[in-house]
């Protein structure tokens, strides 16, 4: 049995940043939001969010070569639009 954040109140306050937006400080674990528990999880048992964002970054490269088959061109662009924002979003990170 793995110990959750909802278990550990020491924790809530570097481990629930969207709860901290959305609800200001967390006072118990109700407040923490799903997103936290992904951010939780990520921090200290990252085998399972790791292949969850790996399975989604397959989908999204799957889903543009599905649309942009036959149009090599696009792809390209729909490839670069998605480097583009991953690079973005590894800035915030």
């Amino acid at each position: 049995m793995s110990i959750t954040i909802t278990q550990k109140p020491w924790e809530w306050e570097y481990s629930t940043p969207f709860s901290q937006i959305f609800n200001g400080e967390v006072h118990s674990s109700e407040q923490i939001s799903q997103l936290d528990h992904f951010v939780y999880a990520a921090k200290f048992q990252p085998t399972f969010p790791i292949f969850m964002v790996l399975s989604s970054i397959y989908l999204i490269i799957l889903i543009g070569y599905h649309f942009f088959r036959y149009r090599p061109k696009k792809f390209a662009y729909y490839l670069s639009l998605w480097g583009v924002i991953f690079l973005i979003l590894s800035v915030f990170n």
